[in-house]
């Protein structure tokens, strides 16, 4: 059975691996600028709660250095956070011939972006932030019905086109 790592999971992974507990890394991430209480660390690890790009990113910080008793070297990769938390898409493969790790995607309607480095993630954020809260689920469900017509639109384009006489 393949178990697919959560953000939870691999913050655990790295706390632990840090020999950290939940207010040794509070305390940490306090001097990243805002503390972060332990029951917020615990709430993320367990999968009840889902970071921001930012909170991320303090963790990120307070979880990077040296177990104090092993003296092993840990690094977090905020990347890998960002993308495990769904921030970030997975990068597609480099394509041999093309040497780019970007290619068009006919699936994506024109003008959808998924976010392949932090600077896009962080971006999008900042838009969906500014989205009132109360107005979320509606945004949602828009962009749902959207994405829904356009599949249909876009089975019946190539329907047309197989349809049609060469």
């Amino acid at each position: 059975m393949v178990v697919l790592e959560t953000v939870g999971h691999y913050l655990r992974r790295k706390r632990e691996a840090r020999g950290l507990v939940y207010t040794m890394l509070s305390a940490k991430t306090a001097e990243t600028g805002k503390p972060l209480h332990s029951n917020s660390i615990r709430d993320i690890e367990q999968g009840k709660r889902v970071p921001k790009p930012e909170t991320l990113r303090r963790l990120a910080i307070a979880l990077t250095g040296k177990n104090a008793l092993t003296h092993e070297y840990v690094e977090v990769d905020y990347e890998e956070l960002l993308r495990l938390a769904g921030y970030l898409a997975a990068a597609p493969p480099l394509a041999p011939s093309l040497g780019s790790p970007r290619q068009p995607d006919d699936a994506l309607p024109d003008g959808l972006v998924v976010p392949t480095s932090i600077d896009e993630a962080l971006e999008i954020w900042g838009y969906v932030q500014r989205i009132p809260p109360a107005a979320r689920p509606a945004v949602k469900r828009i962009l749902r019905e959207t994405a829904e017509i356009y599949e249909v639109g876009k089975k019946t384009a190539e329907e047309e086109a197989k349809e049609q006489p060469k």
